[in-house]
């Protein structure tokens, strides 16, 4: 008999750049979730000659004949002008929704996921959209966490993990709802500053204390569908 259809647990993971999402989401795909990264799909969606056609014509010497794409030259002319933007995430934005939906749907024609930590083994899904507070996945989620980091600390670690000034995260961060409007629409909120020794910013072991914070939400989750 094929399995039966078993929704996804979906949290979404939601807070400034450089705030943890990726860590934290790293964390609970240890402990047996389903990561869903739109940033990541986003740079897959350049792969696919469909998406370097329509956007080609918009954005001349950004898409080499050979397929390649500059994206410092691609970034530079969206986080500076809406109307490229818009352009861009026109075509993007549905690619990305697309196989967002069709991860989601392949986890539930699976049915129950052995690796999943939750009651009835039912899949759970780890999902980082930067946009999530206009995404239409926003009311699809059954929890969403928003990561509290010290704007300091955010800013020390995109300048050692992507070699951005405190300018580019600015310029980067208005394209996108503020913090305070995050954090005021998310179910929890996950505080996750740096350490004294700043060892996680430097790539090091996470930090004991997001760790067990981290834990602690997935008891709770446990106990809410148990």
């Amino acid at each position: 008999m094929p399995p039966s259809s078993v929704e996804p647990f979906i949290v979404a993971v939601t807070g400034g750049i450089g705030s943890g999402k990726s860590t934290v989401s790293r964390l609970f795909t240890r402990w047996g979730a389903h990561r869903i990264d739109a940033d990541e799909l986003a740079h897959r969606a350049f792969d696919d000659p469909a998406v370097r056609a329509a956007l080609a014509p918009d954005f001349p010497g950004v898409f080499g004949s050979g397929g390649e794409v500059d994206r410092a030259a691609l970034a530079d002319r969206v986080f500076t002008d809406p109307e490229s933007r818009r352009r861009l995430e026109a075509v993007v934005h549905p690619w990305v929704r697309d196989r967002i939906e069709k991860e989601l749907a392949a986890l539930s024609r699976n049915g129950s996921d052995a690796a999943s930590p939750l009651p009835g083994k039912r899949p759970l899904v780890l999902l980082d959209v930067p946009l999530l507070e206009t995404s239409p996945f926003r009311d699809r989620a059954d929890a969403v966490v928003f990561i509290d980091t010290p704007d300091e600390d955010r800013i020390r670690r995109v300048t050692e993990t992507r070699g951005w000034s405190r300018e580019e995260l600015a310029r980067r961060e208005a394209s996108q709802r503020p913090l305070a409007e995050k954090r005021r629409a998310a179910h929890h909120v996950l505080p996750n500053p740096d350490p004294e020794s700043g060892a996680r910013a430097r790539g090091k072991d996470e930090d004991p204390r997001l760790v067990e914070a981290c834990r602690a939400l997935l008891g709770e989750w446990i106990s809410r569908l148990t």
